[in-house]
């Protein structure tokens, strides 16, 4: 047996490191490419040779530069005009060029770097400027600007030598190379790019429609963080690729804020990849792993964010490029935990992909491996390329889902196989008394958001919501999954205490001035039965629903159970017997069920049951609240067990009485609305002959509240049916011969008047 199952770990151990080389082999590819591209020696991008100058942070001028001497001039590596200082400096290189002969040369000088402050470009010959061009950030709009992709056309001269003198300014920046070519070759390869990234981006922002487009439609937020993030992609390539550039000047924009906008691009298309695989792969319910790490990187890229607008250009680029990158791998090696999952592994796909053509940007951007269109825009082409995937895998998904959805409609249709769930009934309690004196917007607003929060503690604990039903919800546990039964009503219990405590818990807030919310109690019944689930609208309107005994029963429940309290049927008491939950908080109840002569014994729990001060509170506050107060004169009974009310059920002692009813105790708890036959008997012959001349002595009586008191409970009975002058009689002589003579008692217990 051991063996099976060293072979078995084994196997899974080699399918599970197959499965994270495979999803990191863009990742693997990339870097290998990186390394290569440092070590090998690189061709020279412009065949002429130029020579720098760094003047610091003072600017001599064009004509100091023209007359400076000749030993100040440096030859510098031919490639690139290297900027890796964080201090403001200025630099000029001058490249030399001879004449061509009767031939005239059109040439474009260019430094291919948006993040350069300023490039200025002189052309000189005989110690005389015979043409210039300005462009950068923040500088007058005047003949003379360009903008920074643009460069500076020029011709060489037939007979003299002329000299291009190019200064840049800047706080350090990526390695840039000036290239002269030939003005054709130029303008034929700008088209080239412009093509090329045009479609791109184009295609991107296409793929971000419509993901829109299809969040739109299903009301799936997967699509609408996937479009997101194509949407950035697309306006973080306008930038890189220089186009937004040319607009920014223009706008009187400064490098900062250029920068700025590239920096917070990208930390929002870092968290909107995180948002879209939280989506997709739907783990971060379920696994707290990845609850913690969502955390993380939410923080880690939001204190980025707050971060940036204080350090440098350069400094907050580097600094959010490594941030972002390196929470990617984090989450990255976080996923490769749940492989097994084909979403999980699908999203770790996109991540590697993305990382992979990231890197090659960035490292094509810094010079460390040779750039071009293609290197430079490897994040936008791979972007493209996995949206194609993604949407299309999307697509097909919804396909699935529609087939799905048909299938369940045939399969089901109006009548299907039983099902053993667990149902529950959540009700407000007098919703309608309470909303009366409120503007209808405010009573509809606090409505629904109790509403919202007690459908998400229902489906925190994994139930589902059959229907709203005004004030009250239909909620169903165990319908998917194969979970236990016994599980099913655990979870409809705990997600019952944990509703009840939310109320009481917002309750005491809104007693303590913490917010303005209404107290709005609620009564739970749940009851495990088997049931039909089924679509009831055919074709045309897909409404599934339950139908079945145990879902009236379910409201019988709720309809009894007391508020801020649970009731469950003695079928859920033994399932959570069986796990063992313990017997504290639970009495016995009896209560009236339609259809059938006697009372139905069940179970009624209180959440509440070692802190019942807390919960007195918040109900005498509730009274207030709805303006429940009592006009009833009631008077106590002199002797114990003076006056006692026999039924079927037990005998009940009166403790007082009133015109409409008695506080009674007794052995057994009954439900709110339980109507029972009773006998009134009392120690006086004579008191029980009147009331048996009058026909009074046999009454029904409706159960308005009960609680536990001591070893037994009380309950508040509201006479059931008869008329004021009967009502009077019955109040008349029990007052009469065992009232307590001139005490009158206006105790209320809080929820007797509560319907």
């Amino acid at each position: 047996m051991k063996i099976i199952q060293y072979e078995a770990i084994s196997k899974f151990k080699k399918r599970f490191l197959k499965r994270s080389l495979l999803v990191n082999i863009p990742i693997f590819s990339v870097v290998v490419i990186i390394l290569v591209g440092a070590i090998m020696p690189r061709g020279l991008e412009s065949s002429a040779p130029f020579d720098q100058y760094v003047s610091g942070a003072h600017d001599p001028g064009i004509e100091a530069i023209i007359n400076l001497d000749e030993r100040l001039w440096n030859s510098q590596d031919q490639s690139s005009l290297r900027h890796t200082k964080i201090a403001y400096e200025y630099r000029w290189s001058r490249l030399k060029i001879k004449p061509t002969g009767i031939l005239v040369a059109k040439l474009r000088a260019v430094v291919p770097d948006v993040f350069l402050e300023k490039i200025d470009y002189f052309l000189v010959e005989g110690g005389q400027v015979i043409d210039s061009r300005q462009s950068g950030y923040g500088r007058h709009l005047g003949p003379k600007y360009r903008p920074l992709i643009d460069g500076f056309r020029f011709t060489s001269s037939p007979t003299s030598m002329r000299t291009l003198y190019v200064k840049t300014v800047a706080k350090g920046s990526l390695p840039s190379t000036l290239t002269v070519t030939d003005e054709a070759e130029f303008e034929a390869n700008t088209t080239a790019t412009n093509i090329i990234v045009g479609i791109l981006i184009g295609c991107a922002f296409g793929m971000g429609v419509y993901n829109i487009f299809l969040f739109l439609v299903t009301r799936q937020r997967v699509f609408f963080s996937y479009g997101a993030f194509l949407f950035v992609i697309s306006a973080e390539a306008l930038f890189l690729t220089g186009t937004m550039a040319t607009l920014w000047p223009r706008l009187g924009r400064s490098l900062v804020g250029f920068s700025l906008g590239i920096q917070y691009l990208f930390l929002c298309a870092c968290s909107l990849l995180v948002l879209f695989q939280n989506d997709y792969c739907r783990f971060a319910r379920n696994h707290r792993r990845i609850k913690r790490g969502n955390v993380m990187i939410y923080g880690s890229l939001l204190g980025v964010g707050l971060a940036i607008p204080f350090l440098a250009p350069q400094v907050g680029s580097v600094f959010t490029i490594a941030t972002g990158t390196a929470l990617l791998f984090f989450r990255q090696l976080q996923m490769r935990r749940y492989l097994r999952h084909i979403r999980a592994m699908e999203w770790a796909v996109l991540n590697s992909g993305y990382l992979a053509s990231w890197l090659v940007s960035c490292a094509s951007l810094f010079g460390v491996i040779g750039g071009d269109v293609y290197t430079n825009n490897t994040y936008l082409l791979a972007s493209v390329g996995l949206s194609c995937f993604f949407s299309t895998l999307l697509a097909v998904r919804l396909r699935e889902v529609e087939a799905e959805r048909r299938k369940i409609i045939r399969h089901h249709g109006a009548i299907s196989e039983s099902t053993e769930v667990c149902v529950m009934f959540i009700d407000i309690v007098s919703f309608s008394q309470m909303a009366t004196p409120l503007p209808s917007r405010r009573a509809f607003t606090e409505l629904a958001d109790r509403m919202r929060e007690i459908s998400a503690v229902v489906a925190g604990f994994g139930g589902s919501i059959d229907r709203a039903l005004g004030d009250g919800l239909l909620c169903f546990f165990g319908t998917e999954g194969g979970l236990p039964l016994t599980e099913s009503v655990m979870n409809a219990f705990r997600a019952g205490i944990r509703i009840q405590e939310m109320t009481v818990s917002e309750a005491r807030g809104a007693m303590a001035g913490k917010n303005a919310n209404r107290i709005m109690p609620v009564r739970i019944g749940i009851h495990c039965a088997s049931v039909s689930v089924g679509n009831i609208g055919g074709e045309a309107r897909i409404d599934f629903t339950m139908v079945g005994s145990g879902v009236n029963f379910a409201r019988r429940l709720e309809t009894a159970c007391t508020p801020f309290k649970i009731i469950v049927s003695t079928e859920c008491r033994d399932q959570l017997e069986r796990i063992g939950v313990s017997d504290a908080g639970f009495s016995d109840i009896a209560i009236a069920v339609k259809h059938q002569t006697g009372l139905v014994r069940a179970c009624e729990y209180d959440p509440f049951f070692d802190r019942h001060e807390i919960l007195f509170e918040v109900e005498r506050r509730y009274l207030d609240q709805i303006g429940v107060m009592s006009f009833d004169q009631i008077v106590d009974v002199k002797e114990s067990g003076a006056v006692r009310l026999e039924s079927p059920y037990g005998t009940f002692v009166v403790k007082d009485l009133s015109l409409f009813g008695f506080r009674v105790g007794g052995a057994d708890l009954f439900g709110q609305r339980s109507v029972i036959p009773v006998k009134v008997v009392t120690s006086d012959p004579d008191v029980n002959k009147a009331l048996a001349d009058k026909l009074l002595d046999n009454l029904s009586v409706e159960v308005r509240w009960g609680k536990a008191v001591g070893s037994g409970f009380e309950h508040g009975l509201k006479l059931f049916g008869g008329n004021k002058a009967q009502r009077g009689f019955i109040y008349d002589i029990l007052k009469g011969r065992f009232g307590a003579l001139n005490e009158v008692n206006g105790a209320l217990d809080p929820m007797r008047d509560i319907a």
